[in-house]
């Protein structure tokens, strides 16, 4: 608005409309009757004829009267549209500069057309002058009521009516927009309620009358909210005011979060505009028990206006949510969001207590404003806090200060709630993912996890606990996932056990049972075809002399007849189980090679038969039911390994590759001293073997693949180098390889991510998927990725949840089980 520019209403010049004086002749008295009864009848017909008139004027004039009432309410919507104040101020009364102060600030922001605290926008986003109104004028003809409908948008795009009234007064040059007066509002009526009293203007008695009641009902919902303590008797007066001001003052609710407020002003229907059906009385409905909740809710949790904003807000949403007054504004798509940004408990809470005197709305507009109403619907939800809990102040530092402790950071990662929260926001974002593109498995998957052991129903998402109170140490599906090796410690205290459990077919078996570490002896069991072999080493003596080797047949463990049986070294069996490998100590065992050992072919009970050579690295394994490989050390270098193939009817081995010949395939910058080799035979690709190389810093790592049919040895590029945790796993076509690896390392106390790596072997193409936080203290548990009997579905475990991978779909799909501490992972059959 121009400074130079004065208004004034040209009510303040003040005017009188013109008086017509109506001039009159007397006639002479007549005595002749006749001529006065003609007198009589001509007066009649004159009187007749000017009423007539009267009444065509006043239609004319009342007519003229609303097409410029109609063209000025026009004009100024236009320039209320526009902004355009100076234009909009001509057009208004000045009797009351409160009123007009209010209609300008209408103008201003933008709720003079609109309704934006009610959700409505102008219908179609542009302005549509109004063409048919109904015009009551007063007798006088100096004021006239103008009734119209205006057509809103809701924001879910719905049309809504409203029933708009506006008063004129008639200037000295135009009509003017003119503040209602007290007739037009009529008395103030009281109606007491249930929990409300309202306080309005007898012109809205029609709507307030209904309204109450669903008001009260909103409120009663909300006193049975649980934990949220509703007073006896709670009474609170609810003034449905005139004042159009508050249309544009209740934009911002925070004028409810006041304290000490017995009663609020809202503005009364007419302000608003009275609905024309029930979607237009149901909104109205809705913003009112809005605003009136958000107060009573004020009230009851004492809340002290305006610290912690956000959580507050965030607080109100949830509630009223809860009772159908507003909209939960986190869509499934936020969840999501959230959960693939892997945002902890501690991290959300320490987030949205950094913005905790950030200003509204401008905070909304923080990342932060998603996780503070996700950790308050996550705390009702869950049962973990009540409202009065989560209402900022000291009670809402206390519930959240053991989460937010940075030393204690490494265990409440691992420990519920912090895995109820993920599991939460899973249950909510899970909606949003697409569906897979192939069929789930119909096995179940395992998890072993801190304390338990868990089997998750993909399908139905349905939860068991397979063992409780049992710490596994290593986990082992068998080879036809139809069951599970399970080792680890049971009970506490001196009643800690290590156990061996054979889970197969839904029944439980217990192997074996031991005191843990309390008789100096170390168990290990490992899982052979239909075999358990156990390893006991006596801690303390020499290798061969402290160790005892057995072994349990599953098959018969199946029967009931799980019998121990003694094996006379280290034993491996054949994948028809019909032939052995076993280690017997060497005659030359000196203190240098105490893990020198013969090694010897034997029967299917692991008798040896056959002497095939010497051996330090115990790293043989069948190819097929009739060849074997082991890697050779000399006593000259007993850190460079030699590749051996062996087979059942040759006296000795013959020598595959060594080492220069592998190193030779490496690019020159690679060819560095390597000091482990590891050899897998790829599933489904009987002439192939994968060598995984690493150095002697560990943090180098090369791939090879062997032809040992042919010799060929074709390089591999390393796919994605990160600290690894596992070696590659081959899908059971050996198409695909998986590997779960460590990211962000910091320091012994942090909680990394984990990545899992794919890699097409015959494409030499690689695909990372992350999945999750991974603990850094991980125990010995076995696998953390496991393909599917079928070879289509990958499952990777991680921090309270894990990752499905259809890799030849490039589908992922992350499941938040909930379960804390969990390290290893299988399919099993159901």
């Amino acid at each position: 608005m121009s400074k130079n520019f004065e208004w004034r209403s040209d009510e303040d010049e003040g005017w009188e409309g013109d008086v017509a004086t109506l001039a009159t002749a007397v006639a002479p008295r007549r005595r002749r009757y006749g001529l006065l009864l003609l007198l009589l009848l001509l007066a009649a017909g004159g009187g007749v004829l000017l009423a007539r008139g009267f009444n065509q004027r006043l239609v004319s004039a009342t007519s003229a009267i609303e097409m410029e009432v109609l063209a000025v309410h026009n004009l100024l919507r236009d320039a209320a549209h526009r902004q355009d104040l100076e234009l909009f101020i001509t057009g208004l009364s000045g009797r009351s500069p409160d009123w007009v102060d209010a209609q300008q600030r209408l103008v201003q922001e933008g709720v003079f057309l609109a309704r934006p605290a009610f959700g409505l926008a102008q219908a179609g986003g542009s302005l549509r002058p109004i063409t048919a109104a109904e015009l009551t004028v007063s007798p006088d003809l100096l004021t006239a009521e103008l009734t119209y409908e205006e057509q809103y948008a809701a924001a879910d795009d719905q049309p809504v009516t409203l029933r708009q009234t506006a008063v004129y007064r008639s200037g000295r040059t135009n009509w003017l927009l003119t503040p209602p007066d007290a007739e037009f509002w009529g008395e103030m009526v009281t109606i007491t309620g249930t929990h409300l009293i309202a306080r309005f203007p007898a012109r809205d008695t029609a709507v307030i009358e209904r309204l109450l009641p669903d008001l009260d009902a909103h409120v009663g919902e909300l006193c049975r909210t649980p934990d949220l303590a509703c007073p006896d008797g709670l009474a609170l007066t609810v003034q449905f005011a005139v004042n159009p001001a508050l249309l544009a003052v209740l934009q911002d609710e925070r004028v409810l979060w006041q304290q000490d407020v017995t009663w609020r002003q809202l503005p009364t229907p007419t302000l608003v505009g009275l609905p024309m059906d029930e979607t237009g009385y149901a909104l109205l409905r809705r913003t009112y028990a809005n605003w009136v909740l958000t107060a009573v809710v004020t009230e009851i949790v004492d809340y002290r206006c305006c610290q912690g904003q956000l959580y507050y807000r965030a607080l109100l949403d949830k509630l009223l949510s809860d009772v159908g007054a507003r909209d939960w504004p986190l869509t499934d798509a936020d969840y999501a969001l959230l959960l693939a940004e892997d945002v902890a408990l501690d991290a959300a809470l320490v987030e949205v207590r950094r913005l905790w005197e950030a200003p509204l709305p401008t905070a909304l507009q923080q990342d932060a404003w998603s996780q503070a109403h996700a950790l308050v619907a996550f705390a009702l939800t869950t049962g973990l806090a009540s409202p009065l809990e989560l209402t900022p102040g000291e009670e809402v530092e206390k519930w959240a200060g053991p989460f937010t402790v940075r030393n204690a950071h490494l265990v409440a990662s691992i420990l519920p709630p912090s895995g109820l929260w993920l599991q939460f926001v899973y249950r909510q974002a899970v909606t949003s993912f697409p569906a897979p593109p192939i069929p789930l498995p119909t096995q179940q998957v395992t998890l072993a996890c801190l304390g338990a052991v868990y089997s998750y129903d993909l399908t139905q998402q349905m939860v068991g606990v397979l063992e409780d109170g049992f710490t596994v140490e290593q986990m082992t599906p068998l080879a036809d996932d139809s069951g599970l090796l399970l080792q680890g410690r049971s009970g506490s205290g001196t009643q800690e056990k290590w156990q061996a459990v054979l889970w197969r077919g839904g029944q439980r078996y217990v192997l074996y049972e031991r005191p843990y570490q309390l008789d100096g002896k170390i168990y290990t069991a490992h899982l052979q075809g239909e075999r358990v072999v156990l390893y006991t080493q006596e801690l303390g003596n020499d290798f061969w002399t402290g160790l005892a080797a057995s072994y349990f047949d599953i098959n018969d463990c199946a029967v009931g007849e799980c019998v121990e049986r003694p094996l006379p070294g280290i034993t491996r069996w054949s994948p028809d189980g019909q032939r052995t490998l076993v280690w017997q100590p060497g005659a030359d065992d000196t203190s240098f090679d105490r893990f020198a050992a013969t090694v010897w072919l034997g029967d299917a009970q692991g008798n040896p038969q056959v002497e095939v050579g010497t051996d330090r690295s115990f790293t043989a394994q069948w190819i097929d039911d009739v060849r074997f490989l082991m890697q050779y050390t000399s006593v000259d270098n007993p850190f460079v390994p030699e590749l051996w193939l062996g087979q059942v009817d040759m006296v000795t081995p013959q020598r595959l590759l060594t080492m220069e010949e592998l190193v030779a395939v490496l690019p020159a910058e690679a060819q560095a001293a390597l000091a482990r080799m590891t050899v897998v035979p790829i599933p489904g690709q009987p002439a192939l073997l994968w060598l995984t190389l690493r150095g002697y810093d560990a943090a180098h790592t090369y791939y090879v693949m062997l032809n040992w049919q042919t010799g060929e040895l074709t390089f591999h590029e390393q796919p994605m180098p990160q600290i690894v945790l596992v070696d590659f796993a081959f899908s059971p076509d050996g198409v695909w390889a998986a590997q779960q690896t460590l990211t962000n390392l910091t320091d012994s106390t942090a909680v990394s991510g984990s990545m899992v790596n794919l890699y097409h072997v015959p494409r030499q193409e690689g695909w990372q998927v992350a999945n999750g936080r991974m603990p850094l203290l991980l125990n010995r548990s076995g696998q953390l990725v496991d393909w599917s009997l079928d070879g289509r579905w990958l499952v990777a475990a991680a921090e309270n949840s894990l990752r499905l991978i259809a890799p030849d779909e490039r589908y992922d799909q992350y499941v938040v089980t909930g379960y804390p501490g969990c390290t290893a992972v299988a399919w099993v059959n159901p």
